[in-house]
């Protein structure tokens, strides 16, 4: 997941700020531990070869695709 204020963050730890590595880490936790469900966040499975049309509906169609994921199998 990548935020919008994701660069404002410092790459490495710095006193009294977190870094984004452990923002990372966090997040990552949040997902084992159930307590950020990610699922209900995608709306789009598409092949790698779909990608110009999933390209074009995350910028265009915003309303519609939320996220999606590339299946690589």
């Amino acid at each position: 997941m990548i935020g919008a204020l994701e660069w404002t963050w410092p790459q490495n730890p710095v006193q009294r700020a977190r870094d984004i590595t452990a923002n990372y880490k966090l997040l990552v936790d949040w997902i084992y531990s159930g307590k950020l469900l990610t699922r209900p966040l995608l709306t789009h499975i598409a092949k790698p070869g779909e990608c110009q049309d999933i390209y074009e509906g995350l910028t265009r169609n915003k309303g519609e695709y939320m996220s999606a994921v590339f299946d690589w199998t």
